[in-house]
Parts: C-alpha cells; sequence; structure tokens
C-alpha cells in the first residue's frame, strides 16, 4: 500500500466520521474515561494521539494469566512468547522486529521498566489482579519521555488500597503443570491507604528446558499529608528462574518433535527488586508540581552451556539504577482560553557489570558501563476554542556513557572509553473534541532512542554507533455513536534515520548492532466494538504495517520480523447474569525471520488463533477458564536465520493449553 493511497483512506474515514458525529451529537451521557499520556491526567478526547485504555472491568472480566496477554488484542501491537513459558514476552509495536524492547516504553505507575541493555522487559514480574488500568499511547512521545519512546508507551497504572481491609486470595492452574497461588491485602483508614502482595508461579512449559518458578511481592502505600499534598511509597521485589531451550532446525523438529530442547542445561535466575517515593502538591500560586524517586537493581545468572558452545557459558550480569523525575503543570489561562504547560526534568544514573566465566568457573572478562542521563523538558497545550487545542513541545536529552573492560584472557584489548550522545524531540498537534470522548487529531513528531549498553560492544567497543532518530506524523478519529458503537481509526508514517538494528553479516557474520541510512515505518490501526444488544458485543481489530529499508545494498527490502497484516475478531456474551463467554479470533500475518534482512528465504507463514474464554463473576468470587489456541495450530512466534553459519531454527510455539482460576475477596 502505497503511501497517497494511506492517505486517502485515513482523510475519507475521518470527514465521513466527524460529519456523521456532529449529526449524531444528541445528549448521550457516556462514562469519562481518564488518561494519563501527558503526566497529568486528563479526558480521552482530549488526547491527541491514537490511545487504547485498557480498563479495570475489562482485565477483571477476561480470562487470562498474564498483562501481556492483554495486549494481544490492541491494534498495532504484536505478543509473542520466546520460550513458552511467558519469562521472555516481547509486546511489538508499530514493527520494530527483534528490537521492539528498545523502542517502546513501558512504565509501571510513571516508573520505566525497560532495561539499560538489551534484556527486555519482564512481563511476569506485573501482577494482572493489581493492575487498575492499561493505557497504551501509539506515535513517538519522546518529549515527554524521553528515549525510547519511539513507537509509543505502554503505561500500566496498579491499583491503591480504598475503603475497608480486604483479603484477595487466588490460584491457577493450567497445561504444561503451571500453578499460581497469590495473595494481597488492602484498604484504607483517614488518609492513609495500602496495598501488600505476594505471589508464586511456576510452570514446566511447553518444550523441554521451558520452565518457569518465581516468587513476587510488592507494597504501595499513600498518604494524605493535607489537603493539597500527597506521599506515596512503592518497592517490589522479585526472584525467578527459567529454562533457555534454545531454537531447532526443521530436522531436529521432524526427528524430535516441537517440544524437544537440545540445551537441555541452559538457564538463568534472576533476582530484581526497586524503590519509588514521591510527593505531589498543589501550589495555588504556581501549579501541580509533583517529584519522583526511584531505585532498582537487578541480577542476572545466565548459563549457556549449549547455546554459547562452551565459550565462556556463565555470564553474571548486574544493573542499577537512580531515577528522580520532578515536574510541575501550570493551568493559566491566555487571553481568555484555557491553557497547561508542563515542565519536566528527568535524570538517569544507570550501574551495568556484565562478569563473564568460562567453563572452569574462572573469570574471562568484565565490562562496567556507566550511562547518566539528563533531559528537560516543556510542553503547552492552549485551547484556540473551548474544544479545539494546539499542542506543541520541546525536549533535550544529553547522555554520557563510560566504558570500562578487562579481558584476562588476552584475547581483547582493554577499553577504557566514553561517549555522550545527545538529541532533541518535538512535537505539533492539533485535536478536535467534537463530542463526548470523541475527537479528531494531527500530530508531528520527532523521537529518539540512545543505543542499549550492549549494543557498542562486539568483541571490541564501537562508539561510532549514532542516536537513533524518528520523524513522524499521525492522524486519526476516536468516536463513539451513542453508547451502542465505538470506533478508532489512525494513519501514521514514521521515517527513521540511523535506525539501530542487529546487522547479521557484521563483527564477521556473527552480527552486531549497527545505523541503517534511513527506513520507514507506516500503517493503519482502526478497532471497533459493537454492542449488538446490552449482552452481546462484537470487537475486532485490524492493522496494516508497512516496515522497509529505504537506502544503501537493503534499500526496498523489508524488516525482518514485522508482520504486514494483523486482524483480530471476537464475541463477548453474557448471559444468566453472573456468566461471560469470550470467543476470539486473532491472525498474524507472514514474515521474514530474524536475520534475513535480504528477504531470501521465504516467508514464515502467518497463522490463525483461537480463544475460548468463561467468566463467572459473583459478588466477590471470580471463576474463570480459557482454552488458548483451540484448534491447535502449529506456528512458530520466534525464528532465526544464521547469515555466518545459514542455520535456519525455529522456536515452536505452545499448542493447545488451557488455564483455570479462582480469585476471592473477603
Amino acid at each position: 500500500m502505497n503511501t497517497l493511497s494511506l492517505s486517502k483512506i485515513v482523510v475519507a474515514a475521518l470527514l465521513g466520521l466527524v460529519i456523521y458525529g456532529d449529526l449524531q451529537a444528541a445528549s448521550v451521557e457516556l462514562e469519562r474515561i481518564v488518561v494519563t499520556p501527558s503526566r497529568y491526567a486528563q479526558d480521552i478526547g482530549q488526547v491527541g494521539s491514537s490511545i487504547t485504555v485498557i480498563t479495570a472491568e475489562e482485565i477483571s472480566g477476561a480470562a487470562i494469566s498474564g498483562p501481556a496477554e492483554l495486549l494481544k488484542n490492541v491494534p498495532g501491537i504484536v505478543v509473542r512468547d520466546i520460550y513458552g513459558n511467558g519469562a521472555k514476552m516481547s509486546v511489538d509495536l508499530r514493527g520494530f522486529g527483534d528490537m521492539e524492547r528498545m523502542n517502546t516504553l513501558i512504565l509501571v505507575d510513571g516508573r520505566r521498566v525497560n532495561e539499560v541493555d538489551l534484556s527486555g522487559v519482564d512481563w511476569k514480574q506485573i501482577p494482572l489482579d493489581q493492575i487498575e488500568r492499561i493505557e497504551i499511547s501509539r506515535g513517538g512521545n519522546s518529549v515527554l519521555y524521553g528515549e525510547n519512546a519511539v513507537a509509543g508507551v505502554i503505561n500500566i497504572i496498579t491499583k491503591r488500597g480504598k475503603g475497608k481491609p480486604q483479603f484477595n486470595i487466588g490460584t491457577e492452574i493450567g497445561s504444561f503443570d503451571r500453578n499460581l497461588e497469590k495473595l494481597s491485602f488492602s484498604g484504607s483508614q483517614d488518609k492513609f491507604s495500602y496495598l501488600f502482595n505476594g505471589s508464586r508461579e511456576s510452570t514446566h512449559g511447553y518444550r523441554n528446558n521451558s520452565f518457569f518458578k518465581a516468587y513476587d511481592y510488592g507494597m504501595k502505600l499513600g498518604y494524605e499529608l493535607a489537603d493539597a499534598l500527597s506521599a506515596h511509597f512503592n518497592c517490589g521485589f522479585h526472584r525467578g528462574t527459567y529454562g533457555m531451550p534454545g531454537g531447532l532446525s526443521e530436522a531436529e523438529i521432524s526427528t524430535f518433535g516441537r517440544r524437544y530442547s537440545k540445551y537441555g542445561d541452559d538457564r538463568a535466575t534472576d533476582k530484581d527488586y526497586y524503590f519509588m517515593a514521591g510527593t505531589e502538591s498543589q501550589i495555588p500560586w504556581l501549579g501541580q508540581l509533583s517529584f519522583d524517586a526511584s531505585y532498582r537493581r537487578k541480577e542476572v545468572n545466565s548459563n549457556l552451556i549449549g547455546g554459547n558452545g562452551g565459550w565462556n557459558p556463565t555470564r553474571l550480569s548486574t544493573i542499577e539504577t537512580l531515577g528522580f523525575t520532578p515536574k510541575i503543570k501550570i493551568d493559566r489561562q491566555i487571553l481568555g482560553q484555557d491553557n497547561n504547560l508542563i515542565l519536566g526534568v528527568d535524570f538517569y544514573r544507570d550501574f551495568y557489570r556484565s562478569d563473564n566465566l568460562d567453563s572452569s568457573n574462572v573469570l574471562a572478562d568484565i565490562t562496567h558501563i556507566n550511562k547518566d542521563s539528563l533531559g528537560g523538558y516543556l510542553q503547552n497545550e492552549f485551547f484556540i476554542l473551548k474544544n479545539l487545542s494546539l499542542l506543541g513541545g520541546f525536549r533535550y536529552q544529553a547522555a554520557r556513557y563510560a566504558f570500562n573492560y578487562h579481558d584476562f584472557t588476552g584475547w581483547y584489548s582493554d577499553i577504557d572509553d566514553k561517549t555522550t550522545p545527545n538529541e532533541k524531540a518535538y512535537n505539533f498537534g492539533l485535536n478536535y473534541k467534537y463530542w463526548d470522548d470523541s475527537n479528531v487529531f494531527f500530530n508531528l513528531n520527532k523521537s529518539f532512542r540512545f543505543p542499549a549498553t550492549d549494543e557498542f560492544f562486539t568483541g571490541t567497543l564501537n562508539t561510532g554507533l549514532k542516536p537513533q532518530s524518528s520523524h513522524g506524523l499521525e492522524g486519526g478519529i476516536r468516536h463513539n455513536f451513542g453508547d451502542w458503537l465505538h470506533l478508532e481509526i489512525s494513519g501514521y508514517r514514521m521515517k527513521i534515520t540511523d535506525e539501530l538494528f542487529t546487522d547479521p553479516t557484521a563483527a564477521g557474520g556473527l552480527g552486531a548492532t549497527s545505523n541503517y541510512d534511513k527506513t520507514i515505518h507506516q500503517g493503519i490501526d482502526s478497532s471497533f466494538n459493537f454492542k449488538v444488544i446490552d449482552s452481546l458485543d462484537f470487537y475486532g481489530n485490524y492493522s496494516y504495517q508497512d516496515a522497509t529499508f529505504l537506502k544503501s545494498h537493503l534499500g526496498g527490502k523489508r524488516i525482518p520480523w514485522v508482520p504486514t497484516q494483523k486482524a483480530g475478531l471476537g464475541l463477548k456474551f453474557r448471559f444468566l447474569n453472573d456468566f461471560t463467554v469470550d470467543l476470539s479470533e486473532s491472525y498474524i500475518g507472514s514474515m521474514y525471520r530474524i536475520n534475513d534482512v535480504q528477504n531470501a528465504l521465504p516467508k514464515i507463514k502467518g497463522y490463525f488463533l483461537t480463544d475460548l474464554g468463561l467468566v463467572y463473576k459473583h459478588a466477590n468470587l471470580t471463576l474463570s477458564a480459557k482454552i488458548s489456541n483451540l484448534f491447535g495450530q502449529d506456528y512458530y512466534e520466534y525464528a532465526t536465520y544464521g547469515a555466518f553459519s545459514g542455520n535456519k531454527l525455529y522456536y515452536p510455539a505452545a499448542g493447545r493449553s488451557f488455564n483455570l482460576k479462582c480469585d476471592f475477596k473477603f
């Protein structure tokens, strides 16, 4: 699909829906949805970007086991489970393939959970039953959030204690010996709120050596110090271990089956904990002031005895992160019209250490990387008319990496070096709210990301890596046809300079991160929810995405592991007051395997998946059952190609599986 056709489709849809919306502007009172994509709460109709909100009601009514599953039916998002045990799930927004984890910013209560290295987000650390809502804001948003917010931002807001003291106990059992036990205690008294939670989860996994076991504990406290002053404190602890079964060749799958693992001893253990504290205050002569400070430490012990072929199989890595994020929102009228100004500073300091040990458990090399990042930003929203706003913002962010490397074997030279990249971001947009929670928008933006710590290393240090920058434009509409039909559609185009991508031919065929000259990511995201009758909902989504190399020797080639099309349809039927059945069908289109940047091999075929869920909710009891991949489809969520070795490896996804869940509050 070319850009002209894409533009025509979007413009025609926008004009048609706005005209229809004006005709339908009757006095239908809809429930207000309040979101925080601007780092402060605002009406969803005032948000000038493509956004999806998954509410607490939708979460509690879904027969699922984790937050990443909630994102599978969100337009523009492809969710993959690499090992089949939930330990390493990837969430790809707008077609970044195997670099998805560095281009979508993930927040939990406003705290960044993206790693400074390439290890990705651990979705298992986020308890599903503690989530209040999830906000998915598509499109570049580096003005407010800095690096990584190239494709968009996923902000997970957790619950806070309220009301009388309450216990919530739950358990889950499922295929592959999965079991989970959880307990939480929450409530509030006067100005004090509290929530404590703990859980234990384990599974043998679909494949051999794809086991997973984890323990998670968390606490969330809040206190109203005065009418216009509050404080909060959050903390969490995670300890887990999981197997890494590795990829299989076609011959191995044919001989040993899809559940086979040729690396029966490869595994990793991790320990992760964080603390976050902050205050919020309303100062009459100034504005709404908030300040958050956070500390996180993550330790990972990886044993790749088979995967590394005996070469330095053990890696001990530690990441410590300090964060300080003060900001202020000033609401003042200008020329008699409302005006909202946000000013803020983000400072992060990361300490990264990695020790590699040889097969005799002798230290082979050490890597220390310190990264400081400081960014300042402002964003102003001026209401030209009551329902028409003009948005503009700017950020400047600088980083400093200090590298120190020592090889005890003498194979590589010692490294003591530094690099200091910096980037600017901007946005400009118009938003017209023409009806309750219905709006049309258009925006331009520039976003960026800096290289991850381990992207600089390929045996030697490559400080020549440049920051990646994206120039994007987007337009869309969000419309409610009364309370019976909700429809959203948006079109986008991101032109990326120096995209950071794995070049399989670099480093002598071992692969390394490189800057590609020009790439383009463009497409359409759409969704609808149609209430046929009070007890029956029909919903669906469709996304078209074109991710292509523009210049250099790869000009015209598709970016690997990005499906051109993604779609979903579902029916949700409520009966006997307490029961809900959810039948859904999803489709992921064909794609080139990871590292096949030349598009030389046949595509991995697309696949359809059918899921069936049943939920029973009565008073304080919730029971649910789900069958995933109802018809036992054989498919692959992950497949790679070795440019040097020529190996084609597959990571088989799970077949038919079930999950049963019980939650009780008292």
